[in-house]
Parts: C-alpha cells; sequence; structure tokens
C-alpha cells in the first residue's frame, strides 16, 4: 500500500494560484473555501525586493490533531495517508478546526457567493454537494487517485511544476528523492504531527545544516523527525527556531486570530463550571443556598446549569440534531468524554436528588434504593457524581490545553483557571442565589473557598500570561493582546481587577471583621462577571502560531 505525499519546491513556485483555482474547480469547494491557499510577502529592502510564496494544503499527517479532536470520529486516515471528513457523520463542532496547526479545516456555515453574494453558473451547479454546517478539507483529489489518475489537480495545474505527488515509502519515487537530495522540510515540525507534505528550497547547498531536516525518503523517518521536533520543542514550541534556512528566514507568515470560539462557548464553559462547582463546594464545605420541595437549591441549580450548557453547546454545533455523536470519540477526545460526564452529572444527580423530594410534607420516593439510610448506594452515588462535577469543570481546560495549533492555550495552567473559577463563582453565586431566594446566608465557610479559589485562579493567571510573554510569536500576541490590546477591558480590568483582586478584598476584610450580607452579594456578582470574561478573553486572545 502506497503512502501518498506531496513535495513542493517553493524556488519554482511563482505565486499564479494556479493550483488554487485548479483545486477550487476541481473539487467544486463551496464559495470562500479553497483548500490550497497561497501565502505571499515581499522581502527585501529597495531595490533588492522580492516576492516570495508558500503553497499550502491539508498535510494529511500520521498523527492527525483534528482526527483526535473531533467527538464524532467524522475524520479518518485511510490506509494510503490520505486524511478524509466524512460529512454524513460531521456534526460541526469545529474542534478540528482550532486543533490543526496548519490552517487547513474549514467550515462550511452556508456563506453566499464571492461575487456580491452571488453564486455563479458552476457553483450554482455544485449546491448541495457540500453540507452545510461540516467541515471540508483538500482530499489530495482522492476521486482521482481511486480512479487510478495518480496526481492531484493542484500538481497538474502548475505551470512550473513545483508540485511534485507520489509514494512516500518508496525510496525512489519522484518525491522521495527530492526530499532525500533537497533536505526536505515539514512546516511545524514542533507540532509533531508527521505531515505528509515536505518543501524543498534548491537553490541552498544541500549540506547547508539545517535545525529541522533530516533524510525522510520513507514513513519511519518521518515518523522520527516528528517525534524528534515534538521532544525537542515541548509546550514552548515557538521558541523554537521553525526552519532553518533562508527561505523561512525571510518569510514571515502572520499569526492568525481564532475565530471561531467566542461568546456562546465561553457561556458554555461558565455554565459547566458553574454546575461543578456548586455541586463540589456543597458536597466538600457544605455549601447551600436553601432548598426547594426538600431539594438541595444548589443541587438542582447545578444540574439546570449544565442542562443549559448542554443547550448552548448543541445550538452551537453546524449539525444541531447530530448531537449524540459527540459521544463517539472517547478514546482521544475530551469533547466526548466531557459529554459522558455531563451525562452522568445530570442521571444519577436526578437520581440522587429523587428520595428526599418532598410534595405536601410527604416523600413518595424516600423508599428508593439509594434513599439514605437505605442499601448504602448513597455515599457511591454522591462521589460518582462529585468525580463527574470535577471533570465537567476540568475537560473544556484540558481540550483547549491539547491544541497544537494555539500556543496560548497549550498549557495545563488553562484548566486550572476553570478549577480555580469555577469554585470561587460557585461561592458567589452562593451569596447572590441565597439573597435573592431570602434564604439564610451561607456558611462562613463559603468566604474561604472562594477567597482560596480566587487567589489560585490569580496566581495561575498570573504565570499563563508571564509564561505566554517569555515565549515568541503567537504566545506572545495573544498575552499582549489580552493584556494591552483590544482584550485589556475584559481580562485585565474586568477579570483579573474588578472579577478578581475586588473580589478577594471584600472577602478578606469580611474574614477580619464581619460586613453585611449585600456586600457578600456584591462580591458574588464580581465573580460571576469576572468568570464569564475571563473565559471569553482566554479564548479570544488565541492566535494560531505562524506555519514558518
Amino acid at each position: 500500500m502506497p503512502h501518498w505525499g506531496m513535495v513542493i519546491d517553493l524556488d519554482r513556485c511563482i505565486g499564479c494560484y494556479a493550483c488554487t483555482v485548479a483545486c477550487h474547480v476541481e473539487n467544486g469547494s463551496p464559495p470562500g473555501i479553497w483548500y490550497a491557499p497561497v501565502y505571499e510577502q515581499e522581502v527585501g529592502t529597495f531595490p533588492h525586493v522580492k516576492r516570495v510564496f508558500l503553497p499550502t494544503l491539508c498535510m494529511h499527517c500520521e498523527d492527525a490533531p483534528c482526527m483526535k479532536a473531533c467527538p464524532s470520529k467524522a475524520i479518518s486516515r485511510r490506509e494510503d495517508g490520505i486524511v478524509l471528513v466524512d460529512q454524513d457523520i460531521c456534526c460541526g463542532t469545529r474542534a478540528c478546526v482550532t486543533a490543526c496547526p496548519y490552517g487547513a479545516m474549514n467550515f462550511y456555515g452556508g456563506e453566499s457567493g464571492d461575487f456580491d453574494g452571488q453564486l455563479t453558473p458552476y457553483e450554482q451547479s455544485l449546491q448541495g454537494k457540500y453540507q452545510v454546517g461540516t467541515v471540508q478539507k483538500c482530499t489530495f483529489c482522492v476521486h482521482r487517485i481511486d480512479q487510478g489518475i495518480f496526481m492531484p489537480a493542484c500538481v497538474e495545474s502548475c505551470p512550473t511544476r513545483c508540485r511534485t505527488f507520489g509514494d512516500l515509502d518508496d525510496p525512489e519515487s519522484a518525491p522521495s528523492k527530492l526530499i532525500r537530495k533537497h533536505n526536505g522540510f515539514a512546516l511545524r515540525p514542533e507540532a509533531g504531527t508527521s505531515p505528509s507534505v515536505r518543501y524543498v528550497t534548491p537553490s541552498l547547498r544541500s549540506d547547508q545544516p539545517l535545525s529541522d531536516r533530516r533524510d525522510i525518503s520513507s514513513r519511519k523517518a518521518l515518523q522520527q523527525q516528528a517525534a524528534g521536533s515534538a521532544v525537542q520543542a515541548g509546550h514552548s514550541s515557538e521558541t523554537q527556531a521553525h526552519s532553518g534556512n533562508d527561505f523561512t528566514k525571510r518569510l514571515q507568515v502572520e499569526a492568525k486570530p481564532q475565530n471561531v470560539r467566542g461568546f456562546t462557548v465561553s457561556l458554555w464553559y461558565v455554565f459547566t463550571g458553574l454546575a461543578g462547582g456548586l455541586y463540589l463546594n456543597r458536597l466538600l464545605f457544605e455549601i447551600d443556598m436553601g432548598q426547594v420541595l426538600g431539594l438541595s437549591l444548589a443541587h438542582v441549580l447545578g444540574i439546570i446549569l449544565l442542562g443549559l450548557s448542554g443547550l448552548i453547546l448543541i445550538m452551537d454545533l453546524g449539525k444541531p440534531f447530530r448531537f449524540l455523536a459527540v459521544l463517539r470519540n472517547v478514546r482521544s477526545s475530551w469533547i466526548s468524554l466531557g459529554a459522558i460526564a455531563d451525562f452522568v452529572f445530570v442521571i444519577f444527580g436526578c437520581l440522587l436528588l429523587l428520595p428526599s423530594l418532598t410534595i405536601g410534607g410527604q416523600q413518595p420516593l424516600a423508599g428508593m434504593l439509594w434513599a439514605s439510610g437505605g442499601s448504602g448506594w448513597e455515599p457511591v452515588l454522591t462521589w460518582v457524581v462529585g468525580a463527574a462535577a470535577l471533570f465537567i469543570i476540568l475537560y473544556p481546560g484540558l481540550e483547549l490545553a491539547a491544541s497544537r495549533s494555539i500556543p496560548f492555550w497549550r498549557t495545563t495552567l488553562v484548566p486550572l483557571q476553570f478549577l480555580g473559577s469555577a469554585l470561587a463563582s460557585a461561592a458567589g453565586a452562593a451569596w447572590v442565589v441565597s439573597w435573592l431566594a431570602n434564604s439564610p446566608a451561607p456558611p462562613r465557610i463559603t468566604a474561604v473557598v472562594a477567597l482560596v479559589s480566587l487567589l489560585a485562579t490569580l496566581l495561575f493567571s498570573f504565570i499563563h500570561i508571564q509564561s505566554a510573554r517569555s515565549q515568541q510569536g503567537a504566545a506572545l500576541m495573544s498575552a499582549d493582546k489580552a493584556m494591552k490590546g483590544t482584550l485589556a477591558p475584559y481580562f485585565l480590568w474586568g477579570n483579573l481587577v474588578f472579577g478578581l483582586m475586588m473580589p478577594g478584598l471584600i472577602l478578606a476584610l469580611h474574614l477580619a471583621h464581619a460586613l453585611p450580607g449585600g456586600v457578600l452579594v456584591l462580591a458574588g456578582v464580581l465573580l460571576l462577571a469576572g468568570n464569564v470574561l475571563a473565559k471569553y478573553s482566554v479564548l479570544k486572545a488565541g492566535y494560531y502560531a505562524s506555519l514558518l
């Protein structure tokens, strides 16, 4: 079985965009979606100026981050190395879009044509080929390969023959020879994806030492290169040189902000965290807000909030009616694991509540097997729900931390911030809800939990920002955007100052000298608002790492 791959000769590319247009025509990709974009930039100083080009496409990685991130298992890799998206399974979470280090995944939201919103006759003829709400990408023109035409449209159309396609497992194939002769290199080798697309610059001396080049004429060598680069790079990937040749030094592909996740997803994170935080605070510290129908209000509110977060997630999907598909990829998708934890929390949480349900002074379900004082199943269910509560707080942050495309997210400090803010804002919610419900004020330990949690969150946030500032490229841009750029009103002032520092000062004063309940309610409101702004800021601060 061949392992299909491509080599692109950057010396030959003249920026004619024949590959981009041929791909668009051959595949009939939706309006506004281009599988084979070409980056270009003018370099040098007058009068010695030239334009350089970087053709890109899906890299068909052996260790494809998109495939791991997809919760519905819509992305698969064939035996011949081609990575494909099944649009009949894709539910449109767009997790693959933010997971891809190369920007090769395109979400089709039903955009109109490029000509004043009008479709060309050709585009009209292709209506219905692609499903709105799914992700599209380069396929190496798999339909041609399956017909025995071993040449993608981009390769066939290139007038300078800068693209070479063939079997990377065959040392005598044309791409393998080019890689071996000219020390072929990969884009973003620190991502550790082992891509099937390589680049060469023959104008450089073949014996010139390069930081990320090796003999990669076989699949085994490709894997070794990716593994070695990943080990060297670690989480601070952008502190490493992406390439060591003159081409990559003179062409700077600008890091781009992610626009896939915004306020809607931040609300999903906040509601999920609050649901888990309310339950854990009640379980570990006996922090409650009163009762309704004999049921713990904190417990009931946690289930309601998680239900709302699930509804937000479903409505944010490209294909909402396929929401159950997010449960399929439990081996590698944090979203799949989190969705299962959501179901565990809601189902078993409701079962725990039923024996305490009081109607007309009676508890009709008090005789259930897991009722308090019964067979002993109540403690088991209690801690099962507790474990689910902890996981639903952490998994959104763990999913962000697994990203190989956005350096600002790729740190364990993100889920730790999510945990701290969940416990702190849940304590804040206890004051607010108790005041609104005219219930007895939460115990004094509520202030202790909130203060410790917000101080931990503040510490994790500070370390996160300082760590990003010590890096280069996208991570530094993210930190600057959060602290002194367009997000400073939300992250610096809304989250750090008013959402953490001011409530911290109020709580410290309260523990030293008891303050009126209204002041604690204010602290709770600030904690909740700061939590929302923190999630929004972390998401919107994300920049995709530069390809070079």
